[in-house]
């Protein structure tokens, strides 16, 4: 079997959701690190300090779960499905640039063969579905994985985002901490991959030095605590002997009577019938029994509610959790956009834009350009409109902007002869005194 027979094989898996049971690793490859020759007994030290560091010398804090199980966390709790799919949709509208450096200056390159590789990764994945796919592992594990696909002439032809619980990675020596990738086929059976055909996105794990950790593992004891909060009312409410009526007789009844008085009130006040008047005779008592307790745990919720948001940087507001909505207004609801842009999707943009960088061009030999986002049409980032046209017009009258400067503030297009100040009436150009 061809190693392209081998990976549609892996993905085709993929497609059906036959995930693969991830066993033993194959064995650690060599680096090549140790060509380099420092100081004598140096780099033995250094060597040791670094293989601690990628396997995660300190104590594990999560063991009780794995990548897989994160990953199934985003479909069985409502604020943490609401906070990764926010996020995610909203990483994935801004599309990506390429652009060169010449010297001081930058030119954008369209058409680029990394722009068209990004615009359709694979063929059954889009750009957008890309994007979401790597933010929401981020989120949910704090890794991403994408796998670079080369063709016969070695070029990229494919970028395949592979679940982060698929994905091991094989530590090497010295500065290689990574020597390459193991992908789980299933049925213990693993194909290794490059480093340089493997992209690797993380949320820095301070502990290690290849690990990451996302916001759910950071805010997993309120995730759980929340989650037992919600199975203990369930719970609750499914086995609690609580009857919606208190019926009161004077005498005995025999086991008789009371069926024949259960089956009477469920004919006219059962289910359909909820709320009809009761009609009583003789020395017959009704009472309606409340809802048992104060099941709401107000405080309980919010706190949940609060630090999951917090670990995802978004502010509760923006996903409909009661935290954020006691105090919602229109007023607070765009000011928490304009944060929520600036604060939690801008830093992300940036760490995305440097990892997609480094793996789609400078391995592949583009060491002059770089990939960024186009936040233009961002309106959230956006300054208003008006500010900027009036900053602009005061800065072209105090002769601090161009003429075209202050068009381009204002929203226009320039115009011919438009890189010219304004000069105060009287004033005078002239070079400068070589005094």
């Amino acid at each position: 079997m061809t190693l392209w027979q081998t990976l549609r094989r892996t993905l085709t898996r993929a497609a059906r959701n036959d995930r693969p049971a991830v066993g033993p690793l194959p064995a650690r490859p060599q680096g090549k690190s140790q060509d380099l020759a420092p100081a004598a007994g140096f780099w033995e030290l250094l060597e040791g300090v670094l293989a601690r560091a990628a396997r995660g010398g300190g104590p594990d804090l999560f063991t009780a779960k794995g990548d897989a199980q994160y990953e199934q966390d985003y479909a069985g709790h409502a604020l943490i499905y609401a906070c990764v799919r926010k996020i995610a949709l909203s990483a994935a509208e801004p599309p990506l640039r390429v652009r060169r450096r010449h010297g001081a200056s930058l030119r954008l390159l369209d058409p680029h063969p990394v722009l068209d590789l990004l615009d359709t990764p694979n063929p059954f994945c889009t750009a957008h579905d890309l994007t979401h796919y790597l933010v929401s592992r981020l989120l949910l594990t704090g890794k991403a994985y994408l796998w670079k696909w080369r063709g016969g002439n070695g070029v990229v032809g494919e970028l395949w985002p592979i679940p982060s619980s698929w994905v091991r990675p094989n530590y090497g020596q010295g500065n290689r901490l990574i020597a390459s990738y193991a992908v789980a086929q299933g049925g213990g059976r693993f194909l290794t991959v490059p480093p340089d055909d493997m992209i690797h996105l993380r949320f820095i794990d301070p502990a290690t030095l290849t690990e990451g950790i996302g916001p759910l593992q950071a805010a997993q004891h309120d995730h759980q605590m929340d989650t037992e909060r919600q199975s203990y009312l369930v719970e609750f409410l499914r086995n609690a002997p609580i009857p919606g009526m208190k019926l009161r007789v004077k005498g005995n009844l025999t086991q008789r009577q009371r069926d024949d008085l259960r089956a009477a009130l469920a004919d006219k006040a059962g289910r359909g019938k909820r709320g009809s008047p009761l009609v009583l005779e003789g020395d017959a008592d009704a009472e309606m029994i409340g809802a048992a307790g104060d099941m709401d745990w107000p405080g309980l919720t919010a706190l949940c509610e609060s630090r999951i948001c917090a670990a995802f940087g978004i502010p509760p507001i923006l996903v409909g959790a009661r935290v954020g909505l006691d105090r919602s207004t229109y007023a607070n609801y765009e000011e928490a956009r304009r944060s929520f842009y600036a604060e939690t999707l801008r830093p992300l943009w940036r760490m995305m834009e440097t990892a997609l960088t480094a793996g789609l061009l400078r391995v592949e030999g583009h060491p002059g350009e770089e990939l960024l986002y186009d936040l233009d049409e961002i309106q959230e980032l956006q300054e208003d409109r008006e500010k900027r046209a009036a900053r602009g017009r005061e800065g072209w009258k105090a002769g601090l902007l161009t003429r075209n400067e202050a068009r381009a503030a204002a929203g226009y297009e320039p115009v011919p002869e438009g890189d010219v100040y304004l000069l105060p009436v009287g004033a005078e150009e002239r070079a400068p005194s070589e005094d």
